[in-house]
């Protein structure tokens, strides 16, 4: 039995690429944003998805806007 669609993670948001893009770490946006390690890993890697009021802070500390940080495929 394979992997159904569902179940492989989808890239929702696009955190890391614009991490990787200002050439920051989660670390560093952790710290920023007073959020933990482990909740940007989840962002960055799409276990998680921010609530409208964390991207919003994300996207300040990272200085684009909140829909450059949606992925809309």
């Amino acid at each position: 039995m394979g992997k159904r669609k569902f179940d492989v993670p989808r890239k929702l948001n696009r955190i890391q690429e614009e991490l990787m893009r200002q050439e920051r770490s989660m670390l560093w946006l952790a710290k920023k944003t007073e959020m933990s390690y482990q909740t940007i890993h989840d962002y960055c890697n799409n276990l998680r998805q921010p609530n409208l009021n964390k991207l919003k802070i994300i996207s300040m500390v990272l200085n684009v806007k909140v829909c450059d940080l949606i992925n809309d495929d």
